[in-house]
């Protein structure tokens, strides 16, 4: 009745496949289990990296609220999670169409801010980063990070940074070098998208592909943020693995 699912090592509910994602609520089940509760959803909180997994088990496992009180919660948090991954997957994909049409960063800098209520960082500061970055380039010096290494999961103001440093270099050096940023990239959507460009696509179906693409990974990225939810849940009711197997394959896409 039961089946088992490999889970990742890394925890990213946006990359991670619902198979994934299940695969470790069962596998903090069989913990549970094994070590008897409480200690072992502490540690998880302690340790876990993956944000959103976080709140959960924070609010089911941290608080004393009953069930109806903690769901509003959830749906409060799973609202401010996808608009994040919302605003963050339209700068990756407005700056993949200024990649195509060699638009000037600072331009697309100021557009970009626009998708925020409040600028994570000062246009003057990010361009200083940017250009910074540049001449390190230039000149072989190795960063602490990859200035390319475009993620969802940075904070905003890094990733402007980082998306108009990429931007900056595929102006300078031609379309074909989004080959070699998607070495870097560890985002799907975004490295997808380097891939078109540097195939040399236009970008009206660049546009229309990135949009698709965009509503696919949302709707995907909120059935697990559900199906998380739900088997947070069940752990707090302590439901057996076998109904907890039973609630993740109701939520699973077929």
């Amino acid at each position: 009745m039961t089946q088992e699912v490999s889970a990742r090592a890394d925890l990213d509910i946006v990359e991670m496949p619902a198979t994934a994602v299940a695969a470790y609520w069962l596998s903090l089940k069989k913990l549970m289990d094994v070590k008897k509760g409480g200690k072992v959803v502490q540690e998880e909180m302690e340790t876990v990296t993956e944000p959103y997994i976080r709140l959960l088990l924070e609010t089911a496992f941290g608080s004393s609220l009953p069930e109806e009180a903690v769901r509003r919660l959830y749906q409060a948090g799973r609202r401010q999670a996808l608009a994040d991954v919302r605003r963050k997957l339209d700068c990756m994909a407005r700056t993949l169409l200024a990649m195509v049409a060699g638009d000037n960063p600072q331009r697309v800098l100021s557009f970009l801010t626009a998708f925020f209520p409040v600028p994570p960082i000062r246009e003057a500061v990010a361009m200083e980063r940017v250009y910074a970055l540049l001449e390190k380039n230039r000149a072989g010096e190795p960063g602490e990070a990859d200035p390319a290494a475009v993620d969802h999961a940075l904070a905003a103001d890094v990733l402007l940074v980082r998306l108009m440093y990429c931007l900056a270099v595929v102006r300078r050096e031609g379309r074909e070098v989004c080959r070699r940023l998607i070495d870097s990239t560890r985002s799907l959507f975004f490295a997808e998208g380097l891939g078109l460009a540097a195939d040399g696509f236009d970008a009206a179906f660049l546009r229309k592909r990135l949009e698709v693409h965009r509503r696919s990974l949302l709707a995907d990225t909120s059935l697990k943020l559900v199906l998380s939810e739900e088997m947070c849940l069940a752990l707090r009711a302590r439901y057996s693995y076998e109904d907890l197997w039973r609630v993740a394959r109701a939520h699973l896409p077929r």
